[in-house]
């Protein structure tokens, strides 16, 4: 090889090293998404993909409390639990979150942070979907690396192309003295003042889906939902003892039940399970709201079937605090007829919206 060759490819690596070194360090530096610190230079910026939001908010917000759940959980807010509950709470909302995502994040912020209390929400469909034990790619891939913490997942995010491209953006705007918008971490990816609920909502959404129901018994078996959620929570409330964990049913309309068509039955049978084998471990509490007929009939605080308002989480909140709806082993049989009796009420009083439904 000639002199000029060795020198062009030495040339040629050496810029490569020098750019590279130069977009970790940039990275390090900006840290876009929060991974090393929260920023000094500009305002917390947090990604719109909860999955990449969470673990920021793991890694960098003090917390002794963890709320983690669905969509059903955006109107919640951690400084209303702070106040009613006690202690310093974080919410980690997956909107169309699996079984394995919340295993996954939950098990990362247990790690993280000194937490006595988790508060999850047992929404039936993360464990009983057939991909329920997958990190979803749907929204992008779950990006495990974000949440751990070692030498080649930090040179994968500071080495990231979409990482370097909001860098460079950021720090433009830095130079340029632009203004950063500020997010309330308390309310972030809630939206409750910017949809629109009420009863025609509901109605609109049991329109649109009637005919699209959850009619698949055998991919949601009891068996599957059971197994996939003692394969995720129910590892962690055995793996931590010391800390005190709240399984909450949330309300949802009787339109959302009427929806569920022939997977009801499992359902009440996964319930039943969870409420009648959980409840006796020593560090568990169920709370069960979907006999509470005064959130369950009120359409009006609803976007859709299940979606609630944030009048609706504040109640929730008051209700665990004072424990009036918490549940027993051997109760199931009894809210089980509770709830069909709502269902049946609901379709005697709407009979002619419902028709041959």
């Amino acid at each position: 090889m000639h002199k000029a060759d060795r020198l062009l490819i030495f040339s040629f690596v050496a810029t490569a090293f020098v750019v590279v070194v130069m977009v970790a360090v940039l990275n390090y530096i900006i840290d876009p998404l929060s991974y090393f610190r929260l920023p000094v230079l500009y305002p917390p910026q947090y990604s719109s993909n909860q999955r990449y939001q969470n673990s920021s908010l793991i890694h960098q917000h003090d917390y002794d409390s963890v709320f983690l759940g669905s969509s059903l959980t955006e109107n919640f807010r951690a400084s209303y639990m702070n106040q009613v509950l006690g202690g310093e709470w974080i919410r980690l909302s997956i909107s169309g979150g699996t079984a394995a995502e919340f295993g996954y994040t939950l098990n990362c912020a247990l790690k993280a942070k000194k937490t006595k209390r988790c508060m999850i929400d047992m929404y039936w469909w993360a464990y009983g979907r057939t991909n329920s034990m997958a990190l979803r790619t749907k929204h992008g891939n779950f990006p495990k690396e974000l949440y751990r913490k070692n030498i080649f997942d930090s040179a994968q995010y500071m080495l990231n192309m979409d990482n370097t491209l909001t860098s460079i953006d950021y720090a433009y705007r830095i130079i340029l003295g632009h203004k950063f918008p500020v997010t309330d971490i308390d309310t972030i990816n809630s939206w409750d003042e910017t949809s629109q609920c009420g009863a025609d909502a509901v109605w609109n959404f049991y329109e649109k889906n009637k005919y699209l129901r959850f009619n698949h018994a055998g991919a949601c078996s009891v068996d599957q939902m059971t197994n996939n959620f003692m394969k995720t929570i129910g590892v962690e409330i055995n793996e931590n003892p010391d800390v005190m964990f709240d399984l909450v049913f949330f309300p949802v309309t009787p339109l959302y039940f009427i929806l569920m068509g022939d997977i009801l039955p499992n359902y009440f049978e996964f319930r039943r399970l969870v409420i009648d084998d959980c409840s006796l471990m020593p560090n568990v509490v169920v709370h069960d709201f979907s006999t509470q007929r005064a959130m369950v009939s009120c359409l009006n605080d609803y976007r859709d079937t299940h979606h609630f308002r944030r009048s609706v989480s504040d109640a929730i909140i008051r209700d665990v605090f004072s424990g009036s709806c918490i549940v027993k082993s051997g109760s199931s049989a009894q809210r089980r007829i509770a709830i069909a009796d709502q269902i049946a009420l609901f379709e005697q009083e709407h009979a002619s919206k419902l028709g041959d439904d």
